[in-house]
């Protein structure tokens, strides 16, 4: 057996010498050998995969700024198994940068070789894929002053609520109905079942039919709430040119239902809204802001990881607030600090702070400051404001994307679609960041035209809250806090 381990490392040797640095060094023979018989103690194995844990086989590594910096054979491939050996020249602090077909390229600062899983998101393609259909199970009373609605939404993950995207709740897209004889849009999303109602004269209300649409095929968990509102205040505050987000207060969430689908194509799905009845309430105290600021905050129910909304509201600075809860779990808060001027559907509106905690009666929601845009130096770097963190917030990870950015027309209307292309991940907030040159590349992956760079700030509830977990994705899970703003350029 000894001359033919011999044999094998001189094979590998060959194969290393042989080897060109624009290409990633895939593990050597003698690496293959060595863990097949236990010899291997020195270096470290480390994995890539996708958010559902499955290895990426062939992913190219850099470890560093650029090839052979800042030592040699430092661009490496994962194996069949999604698995990469530690190169014996990384002994310091370096950047690592993921990249494979399909996938977002990831950047993780500040790593030491370790036991540690990289995670790579998929790409977000082209697709428009709609899901369309029907909800059913409303109990409507004409003429009683009162309109019965349903809102359709995807339920949001823990990363996506820091992730707040007002669109997301209230579609951009809109259908045309008829009220008097004058044309309305409504989102998309809403839904108003057959009803009769008078506003000095009669209305009669049918928008059957909801749309969602999505960029990408994958499991989605869809909630429809079932809700009311109060015709004549409702219809008062639109004449006096109110936007959509400041009626929320007025809506009154009583139920819904959860589906759970794989969604591959566009898809038909009728949705019953009163397998859940909401009875339970809770009080939330409002923290002092400023008056050109709003606080949206939103009582949460969840179901195996996925969040849902069971009320949302407006509240006034200084002064309580009871939001409607489901009974039977633990409710969670999830409450949003934004600028007033940065609440259209129109605008870039991703700045803002956020604070995610448990729902016990009387929390009072606090948060990190809004953010600056960050400055562009160029497409590889961006400089951040100091950022005052609260006593009893922890520092945690800083996440940046970079992402194509192209605009579509919505019923009349110019919306900003994103691709992300590179994500970036930083243990702790840095003022500068550069991401590290791609080999072959001029631009960030080639892209070219309108790009943003989108920065988020977390907090931790402890100093423990990521202890033996690796950094990415799954710091968003552990983190309370996150302010966040973008600039394009």
């Amino acid at each position: 057996m000894t001359l033919k381990l011999v044999s094998l490392a001189l094979a590998g040797g060959l194969l290393v010498s042989c080897s060109k640095t624009s290409v990633p060094k895939r593990q050597s023979t003698w690496d293959q050998v060595a863990e097949v018989f236990g010899l291997q103690t020195a270096n470290t194995s480390l994995k890539v995969v996708d958010v559902f844990g499955k290895p990426v086989a062939d992913a190219q590594i850099l470890i560093g700024t650029g090839v052979d910096q800042p030592f040699a054979e430092n661009f490496i491939a994962t194996d069949a198994n999604g698995s990469f050996t530690a190169p014996a020249g990384w002994t310091t602090p370096q950047a690592v940068t993921v990249n494979a077909p399909g996938y977002v390229r990831a950047t993780y600062f500040a790593q030491l070789p370790g036991a540690q899983t990289y995670t790579l998101r998929p790409l977000v393609g082209a697709q428009n894929l709609k899901l369309t259909g029907q909800t059913t199970g409303y109990k409507t009373v004409d003429r009683d002053g009162i309109v019965d609605f349903g809102i359709v939404i995807p339920s949001l993950t823990k990363a996506t609520l820091f992730n707040f995207d007002i669109s997301a709740f209230i579609s951009p897209e809109t259908d045309e109905i008829s009220i008097i004889g004058r044309t309305i849009n409504i989102p998309k999303n809403i839904v108003l079942p057959q009803q009769r109602e008078s506003y000095f004269f009669p209305i009669e209300f049918n928008k059957p039919n909801y749309a969602l649409n999505f960029r990408s095929p994958g499991e989605r968990m869809i909630y429809v709430a079932r809700g009311t509102f109060p015709l004549d205040d409702v219809v008062n505050e639109v004449r006096n040119g109110k936007e959509f987000y400041e009626l929320t207060n007025y809506l009154s969430i009583k139920g819904g239902a959860l589906r759970k689908l794989d969604l591959q194509g566009d898809t038909a799905l009728n949705l019953p809204v009163n397998e859940l009845n909401y009875t339970g309430s809770r009080q939330v105290m409002a923290p002092a802001f400023k008056n050109d600021e709003v606080v949206l905050t939103a009582a949460l129910a969840e179901w195996k990881g996925w969040f849902y909304p069971t009320d949302v509201k407006i509240l006034d600075a200084g002064k309580a607030r009871n939001l409607t809860i489901a009974t039977g779990g633990t409710p969670s808060l999830i409450s949003i600090l934004k600028r007033k001027d940065e609440m259209s559907l129109t605008q870039n509106t991703d700045r803002l702070s956020a604070h995610f905690a448990t729902f016990d009666n009387g929390v009072t929601p606090n948060f990190l400051p809004l953010m600056e845009k960050p400055k562009v130096t160029n497409a590889y770097a961006f400089d951040i404001a100091a950022v005052a963190k609260p006593a009893h917030v922890f520092e945690g990870a800083q996440f940046a994307v970079l992402s194509k950015v192209t605009q579509i027309q919505v019923a009349g209307k110019k919306l900003d679609v994103l691709e992300n292309i590179w994500e970036v991940f930083s243990p702790n907030w840095m003022p500068a960041t550069q991401i590290p040159q791609w080999p072959g590349e001029n631009t960030p992956n080639g892209a070219a035209g309108k790009m943003r760079w989108e920065v988020t700030l977390t907090g931790l509830p402890s100093e423990n809250s990521v202890q033996n977990v690796d950094l990415g994705p799954k710091w968003l899970d552990a983190a309370s806090h996150a302010t966040r703003a973008s600039q394009d350029f």
